[in-house]
């Protein structure tokens, strides 16, 4: 009944992703919580990517939704589809399912879907945004966020004025990071 009840919200906002939670995602979801209600898509990869495990992924989206005490706005629903990485493509295709699950909103991040260096920054968020009639949902922009060395905290791109001390956070990133056994930059991160 709980599910059913925030699946009829209004204000009903998607967001994907594979990963676990880090600091950004965080900061995102505890953001976008404050006014409307979320669902957040675990993207299971159907071509069994041995770097990502859905179920490690659901479980700490768990964990943190507990942590956080928001788990009477939140579901979370695994969803099995490939990961093309197709960047701008694929995050429309992420939209297109949050609007068949209800939503009317969906949160695309700096990055969305991307394969190392190959789409720009902004290009998903900006493909999306331009056909956001056609994809019949709100498109909203994460906010980007950015961990400030000066700062020594996770901000979002433009609440922060040190413009050279940031480093975007990403999952890529944070498992760069752990490759090279940078722990203590890696614990700022996490």
């Amino acid at each position: 009944k709980k599910k059913i009840n925030i699946y009829n919200k209004k204000n009903l906002v998607g967001f994907a992703t594979r990963n676990i939670p880090h600091r950004g995602h965080e900061k995102i979801i505890l953001k976008f919580i404050k006014n409307r209600n979320m669902l957040i898509h675990i993207m299971e990869d159907a071509s069994n990517n041995k770097k990502i495990n859905s179920n490690i992924t659901l479980n700490a989206y768990k964990k943190f939704i507990e942590k956080n005490k928001i788990k009477k706005n939140v579901i979370l629903k695994k969803i099995t589809a490939p990961s093309f990485l197709l960047g701008s493509r694929q995050a429309a295709l992420h939209a297109l399912i949050a609007k068949n699950l209800k939503c009317k909103y969906f949160i695309i991040g700096r990055d969305h879907s991307g394969y190392k260096n190959f789409y720009g920054e902004f290009e998903s968020y900006e493909f999306c945004k331009k056909n956001e009639k056609k994809l019949g949902i709100k498109i909203i922009e994460s906010g980007s966020p950015q961990f400030c060395i000066k700062c020594n905290k996770v901000v979002f791109r433009n609440e922060c004025k040190c413009k050279k001390s940031s480093y975007d956070i990403s999952s890529t990133l944070i498992r760069s990071m752990k490759k090279t056994s940078d722990k203590k930059k890696l614990t700022n991160f996490l």
